[in-house]
């Protein structure tokens, strides 16, 4: 046991050095020419695709080996670093490949976390991969920042990285430029005109679901509690397509809770 405790003994700390000392390993994670030893009780429990891999009549629970074809081994080690301790030292660098991981392996929290610094460092260079990676992975709140990002960076479009996407992968961008195409804002010269397309535009967002949208409508100055041709606020929308984080977004912009239609 000596091997697993840490200097601070938090519980991170221990997990740290129990993946770190290998002690007790009972699965190999084979990536090329490397092995990575680890713990399949922690694999099964932090990943769904893990477990399933690891139940008794599937082969990699008879080999005690699961080989990984389509993630690079420094890559794997952050995942696995994260289902030990919740914590990724190289997710600065990684978040790019780690997202794609953690979508394959079911990682939500890390997947979260991916999202967050990816947006953090979007660029006119690298908007172009991150809206693909956000279309690829399902990933809604990133999918809105990158959107939002080419509308204010219009020249990522000829960025040599969007050439890259078109050439790689036209159905993902047919759908990043329908995207871009809906959130470019109208040339008007009337501000009630502009009012009445983002009040139009919250509705959409509030019947889909589309949080990452609806923020940035009511950020642009949608009124929150305008209504549509049916005379229903985005709340009601909301309420009615039953989507809680949608409903927890508007009320946090302090749509009318008591508002009739």
């Amino acid at each position: 046991m000596a091997a697993r405790n840490s200097k601070d003994g938090s519980f991170a700390s221990d997990m740290r050095a129990l993946l770190n000392s290998r002690e007790g390993a009972d699965v190999t994670l084979v990536v090329g020419a490397s092995q990575l030893p680890a713990h399949r009780l922690v694999l099964a429990v932090r990943s769904p695709v893990f477990a399933a891999m690891l139940r008794n009549d599937m082969k990699e629970a008879n080999s005690r080996q699961i080989e990984i074809t389509d993630v690079r081994e420094d890559v794997l080690w952050q995942l696995l670093c994260f289902m030990y301790t919740d914590t990724v030292p190289k997710l600065g660098r990684m978040a790019a490949e780690l997202l794609g991981a953690a979508d394959k392996y079911d990682l939500p929290l890390l997947k979260k976390r991916c999202e967050e610094q990816l947006v953090q460092g979007l660029s006119v260079d690298n908007a172009a991969a991150t809206s693909l990676l956000a279309v690829l992975h399902s990933c809604l709140e990133l999918r809105s920042a990158t959107v939002d990002f080419i509308v204010r960076h219009p020249e990522v479009m000829t960025s040599d990285g969007w050439i890259k996407v078109l050439r790689n992968n036209a159905e993902a961008a047919a759908q990043i430029c329908s995207l871009v195409a809906a959130a470019t804002p109208k040339n008007r010269t009337s501000s009630v005109e502009q009012t009445e397309d983002l009040s139009e535009w919250l509705a959409v967002a509030a019947r889909t679901g589309d949080v990452g949208e609806l923020r940035r409508l009511l950020a642009a100055g949608a009124p929150v509690d305008a209504r549509d041709g049916t005379g229903c606020t985005a709340l009601h929308l909301a309420a009615m397509d039953a989507n809680p984080e949608t409903v927890k977004c508007l009320l946090s912009a302090g749509a009318d809770i008591d508002a009739k239609d």
